[in-house]
């Protein structure tokens, strides 16, 4: 019995030198292969260009990766790092890991701007603020034995209306310094006006090492009392 022939949709025969394609891709060698150098379609374009914009990101380079063509982006900080195409298109990702906590920040405390405008200085003052509040009224927090195991507080009012911390600091020397950290004048004190400075980070962990060596002294100090028997009856 001869070989039965294959006839594609149109109804055309298929032969052997097609292969089942529609056009014929080229001769082929002694073993039935087809030979190198075929002749193929138009490649696909890519779906973005070097200097196209997504957000803050800008396409700098296209790089392979992962079986893939990615972006390789850089953000409007100077950040640059291949970003995943699917992400770029979907608006997932519009910009590197800190300018997103940034605006998310800006977002959280936007509340608050009507007494400090300048959002950087805000967000920055009040995520200091929450340090304090954290330190001081959270015993899960790990420096909460340093702070508000000392009876150290933060003053009430600033913790019910920020605003009003934001209206305070802004009348001290050094508030707009970014470099610059927020201290205890009296390290037994409580965070409350008038106790409060801006100094340098020196300046505050001189202060934190004298608070410290204190402190070891006094639980030094507790634990011989407690196995002294000076006192004890004979």
């Amino acid at each position: 019995m001869g070989k039965a022939s294959r006839r594609n949709g149109a109804g055309e025969e298929i032969g052997p030198e097609t292969n089942g394609c529609r056009s014929n891709p080229g001769s082929r060698n002694l073993r039935g292969q087809f030979k190198a150098r075929l002749v193929r379609g138009p490649a696909k374009p890519l779906p973005f260009a070097v200097g196209d914009m997504f957000g803050a990101w800008e396409v700098v380079e296209v790089v392979r990766k992962n079986k893939g063509y990615h972006p390789r982006c850089r953000c409007e900080c100077g950040t640059e790092r291949v970003v995943d195409r699917h992400n770029l298109f979907s608006g997932k990702s519009t910009g590197c890991n800190t300018c997103a906590k940034k605006k998310s920040a800006a977002k959280r405390w936007l509340k608050y701007a009507d007494a400090l405008p300048d959002a950087d200085h805000r967000c920055r003052l009040l995520n200091r603020l929450a340090s304090q509040i954290s330190r001081c009224h959270n015993e899960r927090n790990r420096a909460y034995p340093h702070y508000g195991g000392r009876g150290i507080g933060v003053y009430k009012q600033w913790r019910d209306d920020r605003a009003s911390f934001l209206k305070y600091v802004q009348l001290l020397d050094g508030w707009d310094d970014p470099s610059l950290q927020i201290d205890r004048i009296d390290v037994d004190g409580n965070y409350e006006p008038g106790n409060i400075r801006f100094v340098t980070a020196k300046q505050n962990a001189n202060n934190k090492r004298l608070v410290l060596t204190l402190q070891q002294e006094v639980d030094e100090l507790r634990e011989r009392l407690r196995h002294c028997k000076c006192g004890a009856a004979s």
